[in-house]
């Protein structure tokens, strides 16, 4: 692993810059590379090197991108500027849903998406070609037309051309002849190899998102894993999701895994917990960051889950109700609760309880209110 490599890999203090900050959240989110190879019909070693090319090509993608967001045509100041002439040098806070700032937005999309570009455009290659033989990708032209306006995003519009020459500086060669479009690779020359297995692996919900990832394992396996999700997280807060996912599990839970569409500006895995056709608990993590979320099905439950708590174990009761997420916006769906001190206003749409960077005693005492509620609902039903 390369110094530059290494610090990305890292926990250095995070970048001033959003793009930066986002690049790097961006690489964070690989998952471990893991040998997985497909049988796709290739010699199993061009696979392996392949799988091993293309996972260092985007590595290096991200790693070049971070030192220099201007070469890959990354606004650098534009977003931060406007933040900061905000006066509280803090982006929107838009938890509410109800509202938004178009500029903010705009302005966000547009470094977002510059991002997002390089890794998107090589899963529409993927996805389209027709064939790969000795390394070389084969499209057809009309589909490499495809591929390209697939990408064409509005807030990209005006750099597109440069955005492809800049995969092209990074060894990536697109040749257009009267039998296709053949795309190979002169630094990684097996690389595509990898491109394929992944772009072939069943198309899911999930393929995308184990692209993004470079999940070789997910990919072949049809799906990301709670256990593979947790791999790139610190220590104490894989700790703290292991522990949550053992319990939940153990009580008949079965987690549930959102894909992920993009890996830019802070996206976070958030696994969901059902069980009876009703989620129950979850979490929601990336790299540097976990939160439990304890679900219910309507605002009266809030109240009844509270008064239960606060009867069993006041401090608990009391903990419970400062993570119940509150809404002070003015829309249709707010709905009254009470709380241990008083009346409160949540989303009906979105009945929750958020637990941010829980703590090893806060583990227990989340997995404890689990417990009482579990309880509470079995008992209700036996009546």
């Amino acid at each position: 692993m390369t110094g530059r490599e290494s610090m990305l890999w890292g926990h250095p203090s995070a970048p001033e810059d959003a793009p930066r900050r986002s690049i790097l959240h961006s690489f964070r989110m690989l998952a471990p590379y893991e040998e997985a190879l497909p049988d796709l019909g290739f010699p199993l070693g061009d696979m392996a090197e392949g799988s091993r090319q293309f996972y260092a090509f985007v590595k290096e993608l991200y790693v070049q991108m971070y030192g220099d967001p201007g070469f890959f045509l990354i606004p650098e100041e534009e977003y931060d500027n406007y933040i900061q002439d905000l006066g509280g040098g803090e982006p929107p806070d838009y938890s509410c849903g109800h509202k938004a700032d178009r500029q903010e937005l705009r302005l966000r999309n547009r470094f977002q998406q510059a991002i997002r570009f390089y890794a998107a455009y090589l899963y529409q290659l993927g996805t389209r070609a027709e064939s790969l033989e000795k390394g070389v990708l084969l499209l057809s032209e009309a589909a490499w037309k495809e591929a390209r306006k697939a990408v064409s995003w509005p807030h990209l519009m005006e750099d597109l051309p440069r955005r492809f020459q800049r995969l092209g500086a990074l060894g990536l060669d697109e040749r257009l002849e009267p039998g296709g479009v053949y795309v190979t690779s002169t630094d990684f020359p097996k690389m595509l190899y990898g491109l394929w297995a992944l772009c072939q692996a069943p198309d899911n919900e999930y393929r995308y998102m184990d692209f993004l990832r470079l999940d070789y394992a997910a990919a072949l396996a049809g799906g990301p894993s709670v256990e593979g999700i947790l791999r790139v997280l610190t220590p104490a807060r894989r700790s703290a999701g292991e522990a949550l996912h053992d319990a939940l599990t153990g009580w008949g839970c079965s987690p549930r895994i959102r894909p992920l569409n993009a890996l830019t500006s802070g996206s976070k895995f958030q696994v969901r917990y059902w069980k009876d056709g009703v989620r129950r608990a979850g979490f929601s993590a990336g790299p540097d960051s976990i939160t439990f979320h304890l679900y219910f099905q309507k605002p009266e439950e809030i109240t009844r889950a509270s008064a239960l708590v606060r009867a069993r174990d006041p401090k608990l009761g009391a903990w419970l109700d400062k993570a119940v997420v509150r809404r002070s916006c003015a829309c249709a769906d707010l709905r009254g609760i009470e709380l241990g001190d008083g009346p409160h206003k949540v989303c009906g749409l979105d009945c929750q309880a958020r637990f941010p960077e829980p703590g090893v005693g806060q583990v227990q005492e989340f997995l404890e209110l689990c417990r009482l509620l579990e309880e509470e609902t079995a008992r209700e039903r036996s009546q």
